[in-house]
């Protein structure tokens, strides 16, 4: 696997995204649910994507989840500045 990080700033707003050359998201748009599977393979993304969007709601930020092509997957987390 090929992991990449990328931090971008503009403004007040803070992009960090976090991707890997691995299996996508079987769920995306429910990457952030407590313990939904992960991938086909029936592996559950446990407690800590849905800890980390959670600390990012609490301080105005939003976490959300893609799948890339035609193989991987991202996260991009938002942060607002004060």
């Amino acid at each position: 696997k090929t992991v990449r990080l990328e931090a971008t700033a503009e403004g007040n707003l803070v992009q960090i995204l976090i991707a890997h050359s691995g299996p996508g998201f079987l769920y995306p748009d429910r990457a952030f649910d407590p313990f939904v599977p992960a991938q086909a393979t029936g592996e559950t993304s446990g407690l800590g994507l849905s800890l980390c969007a959670s600390i990012l709601r609490d301080h105005n930020g939003r976490a959300s989840a893609v799948n890339l092509e035609p193989r991987g997957a991202a996260i991009l987390l938002e942060l607002q500045g004060a």
